[in-house]
């Protein structure tokens, strides 16, 4: 390719959307024509709206009938594959070798009889505007479109190299996809298997906790002992940690120990609150009991969330529970919770309710 050639294709990459027009006229004229021109075409050998009723925008005269080229050129910004189907029409009406279209951006060049694929995937290449003068750009157009190869007839055995190149790389990509699909298949299998056994897992950790509490509360009742009295060994009820709450609980934490709390509460509720707050403390070794504005709350320092408020009261026989990280899953089957916000919460009245209310506070521990 002469000095000349590549000078004008480095202008032509140059353009801005502005030299060139948003109009399909204009791509024509001022990009695909000159190229065409450069490489060996007259003006008189381009037939432009060429066929009866088909009217393709650029058709190649003067070639052999197994090399013919036909162009279609659309708006400067136009998405090309919406007009793939009417560029295949066009190259099936003419038997064209080469069917290449083109906006303002992107040159693609299609051989419509490529042997076992659709037209839309026998794309041989692709070239943006601002790369015509690169030195990979240049051989392409050079070996498709240069007038000296078309007329030879060399460009039909360029083609047929592009072709077995692209065949051999789809093959290569499918043995590729078949590996991965292979060994990603397996990874889901093995990746339920061990979901199931973390599943049956938690069950069983469940079970035992629930099994460890009626026990424990079992031989408690049995010697009379009261159950606010219960000690935690991991959380000992004299020790309270301040900490800084999220925005919708109290923003303050008055340093309250559990037994002032629970001076002057109705014995009843008293009763509840601590059978249900050992429950809660053997969720896990890093809970954080805190009183704050007449509320007794837990938090997960693991996650550093506080995830339930339960509050004692003077007259009343009963445990106000509030759960204040349930989230949007929160799963509640008997439906006795009610909505704060985005906070369910509830009543305990009986002991026999805690064993319901555990599931509904295991959810809001570990989201």
């Amino acid at each position: 390719m002469s000095e000349h050639v590549k000078k004008e294709l480095r202008r032509i990459a140059s353009y801005d959307a502005n030299d060139i027009g948003h109009k399909e006229e204009n791509v024509k004229n001022k990009i695909i024509v000159p190229i065409l021109e450069h490489l060996g075409h007259a003006r008189h050998d381009l037939d432009f709206e060429y066929g009866k009723g088909t009217e393709i925008d650029i058709f190649i005269k003067g070639l052999p009938r197994d090399c013919g080229v036909i162009i279609d050129t659309k708006s400067y910004d136009a998405d090309l594959d919406l007009y793939l189907k009417q560029l295949e029409n066009y190259a099936r009406d003419v038997g064209a070798a080469l069917a290449i279209i083109a906006n303002g951006k992107e040159i693609r060049f299609y051989s419509p009889y490529m042997r076992g694929y659709k037209f839309e995937q026998s794309l041989l290449y692709s070239i943006k505007r601002e790369e015509l003068s690169s030195p990979a750009s240049m051989k392409i157009l050079e070996h498709l479109l240069l007038r000296e190869n078309l007329l030879s007839g060399k460009v039909t055995s360029f083609i047929n190299k592009r072709e077995k190149e692209i065949k051999k790389k789809n093959l290569d990509i499918e043995k590729l996809k078949k590996h991965f699909d292979k060994k990603l298949k397996e990874l889901h299998v093995e990746k339920a298997r061990y979901e199931k056994i973390i599943k049956t897992l938690q069950q069983q950790i469940t079970n035992l906790e629930n099994r460890k509490h009626k026990e424990i509360q079992k031989i408690r009742e049995s010697f009379g002992l009261p159950v606010r009295l219960i000690s935690v060994p991991q959380e000992p009820s004299h020790v309270l940690v301040s900490i800084r709450l999220p925005e919708k609980l109290p923003s303050q934490v008055q340093e309250t120990r559990i037994e002032d709390y629970l001076r002057d509460k109705n014995e009843l509720s008293k009763e509840l609150f601590g059978v249900l707050r050992e429950r809660v403390l053997s969720l896990g070794s890093n809970i954080n009991e805190f009183v704050s504005k007449g509320r007794t709350y837990y938090r997960s320092e693991a996650k550093q969330r506080t995830f339930l408020g339960l509050t004692v009261f003077k007259r009343k026989g009963k445990v106000h529970v509030l759960l204040t990280n349930a989230g949007d899953s929160f799963k509640d089957p008997k439906n006795i919770a009610r909505r704060w916000g985005k906070s369910p919460h509830f009543y305990i009245n009986s002991k026999e309710d805690i064993d319901y209310a555990m599931e509904l506070i295991s959810q809001a521990y570990e989201r």
